[in-house]
């Protein structure tokens, strides 16, 4: 059943909207972070080709034959935070098989 707002429901959801634009503008002007959403490209730069992309969203890591590479690190991204820490992002890795047990 279709829920429709009240013009005061309506008024307050749009201050909210208006509120994470601002603090969205704030977090690209003070720390260079574009959290916008636009529905274009929704993918994160962890996810982009380079050194550190593991193949796996939201983990950076160098790999080699889709095996972490000796002596790398496993990290979060801090963009996505997909994980909630760097540890659980290595687990998530040895689960699929990519680093060591």
């Amino acid at each position: 059943m279709p829920y429709w707002l009240s013009n005061g429901e309506a008024e307050s959801l749009e201050g909210l909207v208006n509120l994470t634009d601002e603090i969205a503008d704030q977090a690209h002007d003070r720390h260079g972070v574009d959290c916008l959403l636009d529905g274009e490209d929704e993918s994160c730069e962890c996810e982009k080709p380079g050194h550190f992309h593991s193949g796996v969203p939201g983990i950076l890591a160098h790999t080699k034959d889709g095996r972490l590479a000796p002596g790398a690190k496993v990290e979060r991204c801090d963009l996505c935070q997909r994980y909630p820490t760097d540890e659980a992002a290595l687990k998530k890795m040895q689960e699929l098989g990519h680093g060591p047990s």
